[in-house]
């Protein structure tokens, strides 16, 4: 478990996670809790792009709810509706296997 919840996050930190975690592979990684932070549809999809197939094998969960900026439910539903096409994309190249929704 790595909880980086409300720890200002914002896209260009997220991208370098990814890099960090597609250089030094986590096998037994389960969930990261990205909860409050600063995070966009952007930011997600340089993290997901960072990554390898082997990276985050064991990864079941993403929490990304209450990023700053992202307000009103239109704003919410739009956001998981795009992360949720990252996510799809990213399991369909063998990165993650099964990311909670």
């Amino acid at each position: 478990e790595l909880i980086l919840r409300s720890c200002d996050i914002d896209d260009g930190r997220l991208r370098a996670w990814g890099e960090v975690f597609s250089a030094h592979e986590c096998p037994k990684l389960a969930l990261i809790n990205l909860s409050s932070n600063r995070i966009s549809v952007e930011g997600v999809s340089a993290f997901l792009r960072s990554l390898s197939p082997q990276s985050l094998p064991e990864l079941r969960s993403v929490r990304l709810e209450g990023q700053e900026g992202v307000e009103g439910e239109e704003q919410q539903k739009k956001f998981k509706s795009s992360v949720e096409a990252l996510r799809s994309a990213a399991k369909r190249e063998g990165k993650v296997w099964m990311w909670d929704r």
